[in-house]
């Protein structure tokens, strides 16, 4: 199940009997603010 309000990314995987619920955002890179002192490295 997958909510309206919810965003998934394109190519994110969803098992099976997985439920995305309200607003939630799905497979979605996290990215640092400009200013965010944590290591940058990859």
């Amino acid at each position: 199940m997958i909510a309206e309000t919810a965003i998934v990314y394109p190519g994110t995987k969803i098992g099976d009997g997985v439920q995305i619920l309200d607003y939630a955002v799905v497979g979605k890179q996290p990215a640092l603010s400009p200013r965010s002192t944590a290591s940058r490295d990859e």
